[in-house]
């Protein structure tokens, strides 16, 4: 294999990141503004395989992985965790075929094609981390796609007792349709800190900024999404839901209230009658967050405005010590609350932070 796609395999350098999950096809609206001294790419879709090899031939150096189409569209079970079905009814591809299909792009890493567990399903999640635990290759990180009720106190001292026996890194993501998976209650978010405080080697996977609060409470990364389908993994069988499907203007990251709020409720209910908030980044040059639409051009525009805006809160938060992050998190939260506060008082009408921020909020 060439030089220039030489495989970097040194899954340390996936520490203390925070990594951008993209489509291969809008991949290079962002693969020029990451930081590749704390970032990354995860690929994902059709095409994902390709996009990482021409990177690779262009020269990237920063941490790029391909997402198994398996985690997406398969459950898991104990009898065949890692989805190594019968292709066409005639031949069944092995675990290790199908993580040397990942090699062979140029991936840092390979991830493990797991299934969704199901809720209480404990002999499929011993099932996935033993399989695991038996590949003797040192670039594997260990897909767990969950149901968020193994969030819950029922299901929880179990879940962080088999992921503790893990001898790879693994990918934590949890799997709702319809909604965030972590707004429901304090209890989700209770044990969603518990979880990455208690188990070393995890990545919190497929988050919104709840990521950043994975790194502050103990993962050694976080892979978050910049647009709603890439926040969450959909439920095998359900297809994933808008918000309002009928008004697809894209969603925008606002640092200063930690969320991501759609275009048109900006442009119909915040900023009807007052000037909007702006931008100072390069990305926008002093424009409002506002003024994106549904164009092509303008949805590359709202991911570069983005991945800047995130880039910015991964440096802050990475360029703390250990110790520093979870009162660095704390403190945005309680800053981000303000904000809406603010906010609402400008435009006068309420505007409330999102649930998962009040969810957050209420376990400090």
């Amino acid at each position: 294999m060439s030089s220039s796609i030489q495989r970097l395999t040194d899954l340390r350098r996936l520490d203390s990141r925070v990594v951008t999950i993209a489509s291969a096809r809008n991949h290079l609206a962002v693969a020029d503004l990451v930081d590749e001294s704390i970032g990354g790419l995860v690929l994902t879709g059709q095409g994902s395989a390709e996009a990482i090899h021409r990177l690779r031939l262009a020269g990237s150096r920063f941490p790029a992985l391909v997402e198994p189409e398996n985690t997406k569209s398969a459950t898991a079970s104990a009898d065949n965790p890692f989805g190594c079905v019968v292709e066409g009814g005639l031949f069944q591809r092995t675990l290790a075929e199908l993580l040397a299909d990942q090699r062979l792009t140029g991936a840092s890493a390979v991830m493990t094609p797991t299934g969704q567990i199901r809720a209480q399903d404990s002999k499929t999640l011993k099932a996935v981390i033993t399989a695991a635990n038996a590949i003797e290759d040192d670039d594997v990180v260990v897909m767990a796609p969950l149901a968020p009720q193994w969030l819950g106190d029922t299901h929880l001292q179990q879940l962080v007792a088999v992921l503790g026996t893990s001898v790879h890194p693994v990918a934590v993501c949890m799997c709702a349709s319809d909604k965030n998976p972590l707004e429901a209650t304090k209890a989700t978010i209770d044990g969603y800190k518990r979880l990455f405080r208690d188990v070393p080697n995890l990545i919190a996977y497929r988050t919104d900024l709840s990521g950043l609060g994975a790194i502050a409470c103990g993962a050694t990364s976080a892979v978050i999404g910049l647009i709603p389908s890439h926040r969450r993994l959909a439920v095998v069988g359900q297809a994933s839901r808008a918000s309002n499907p009928a008004v697809p203007t894209p969603h925008i990251l606002i640092p200063e209230l930690l969320r991501f709020t759609r275009v048109r409720e900006m442009q119909t209910r915040w900023f009807v009658s007052t000037d909007p908030l702006t931008c100072d980044r390069p990305c926008c040059n002093g424009a409002g967050i506002d003024r994106f639409d549904n164009s092509r051009e303008d949805a590359v525009a709202a991911l570069r405005h983005n991945q800047t805006a995130l880039s910015e809160l991964a440096s802050e938060l990475l360029s703390l010590p250990l110790g520093q992050r979870l009162s660095w998190w704390a403190a945005r939260l309680r800053a981000a609350q303000a904000a809406h506060f603010e906010l609402s008082q400008r435009i006068k009408q309420e505007v409330s932070p999102p649930a998962d921020l009040r969810a957050w909020l209420r376990t400090l």
